[in-house]
Formats: C-alpha cells, structure tokens, sequence
C-alpha cells in the first residue's frame, strides 16, 4: 500500500513509505513493464519475469520466457503475456498455467485490468477478449483497431459502462459490466 514505483526516460525510482523518500533502481532501467502491488514489485526485464518483496532488496526470477509483455496481479494471481497466451499463476510465481490462448498470427498486444475483476486482452487482429469473472469465461468482441494497435487503457464510468482506450481511439461498452 506504501509502495510506488516511478519511471520516467531514464530517471527509475522507488519509495515504500509512501513517495516520502525515494531510491533509485537499477532493476527498472530496461524494463518491458512493472507492476507494484502491497505484496511486492514484478518486473518484466529481458525475457524474465522479477519479483521484490516490500522488506526485501533482493530480486528474484518467478517466469523465464521470450517476448514476455504485460504483468499485472488481479486478485491472489499474477498474470504475465506472451504474444501467443496470457500466463497466471496462484501460487506466487511458483507454477505457472495458460489462461487463454490466442492462435491468431498477430497474437496478443497487452491486456489491462479494470476493477480487480474486469481483463480486456487484445487478440488477434481485429478482436479483444474480454472478461468479467476474474478469467473464469471470455468473450470474443470485434473492435475496429488495427493489427499493430494496442490497448493504452481503460476506466468504469459511473453507469459501469467500460471505455477502453486504443492507440486508434476509444470504444464504449453498450451495457453496463457486471461482477458474475
């Protein structure tokens, strides 16, 4: 909860009393994506996926893939992508399972978390997989965004509609989200 994490070209920074004082982090400085979380800090860097508990300085490998992307935790999992699958592990990082898997020859592009509950996961071109479970089921949606546009974003408005942002513009859901 005290944890925050800044990057900025090549400025790597790190607090964990709450943005009081500030450390720099040589772990951040080529990173593909950092995720900091009241559990630790993951960090995608060359190929492998680090870990760093709040009390600890030391990193440690939980996920050794090429073309490793996007991390993020939603609930006890951690989930990490590859172009081809979205990876999710319970048990801290210590075994690993396919979540979905996509087949299509633009594979996936990133995926954000919305809600603690809600993934959006570009796919293969032109579609998302979208769901509302925490992953227990997907739905295939068709977007109008190109093979190499990516999802940058995405929020609940009050009616609980979600706005995803692309990097071709936003798209708005015609219901409302709803917790399964």
């Amino acid at each position: 909860q005290d944890m925050h994490v800044y990057t900025s070209g090549q400025e790597h920074n790190f607090s964990t009393d709450g943005g009081d004082t500030w450390s720099t982090e040589a772990m951040f400085s080529g990173a593909r994506d950092i995720q900091a979380t009241s559990g630790g800090i993951y960090v995608v860097r060359n190929d492998t996926l680090f870990y760093r508990n709040p009390d600890s300085r030391e990193w440690h490998s939980l996920l050794v893939r090429r073309f490793l992307g996007n991390v993020a935790n939603i609930g006890s999992a951690i989930l990490c992508m590859t172009p081809s699958r979205l990876l999710r592990s319970t048990d801290h990082g210590k075994s690993w399972n396919t979540w979905i898997k996509e087949r299509g020859e633009t594979g996936f592009k990133g995926f954000i978390i919305v809600a603690d509950s809600i993934v959006a996961l570009a796919g293969a071109h032109p579609y998302i997989y979208l769901s509302t479970d925490y992953g227990a089921s997907w739905q295939k949606i068709h977007l109008e965004i190109g093979k190499h546009d990516r999802i940058t974003g995405a929020v609940l408005d009050s009616a609980r509609h979600l706005i995803l942002g692309t990097s071709v513009g936003l798209f708005r859901s015609t219901a409302p989200m709803l917790h399964n």
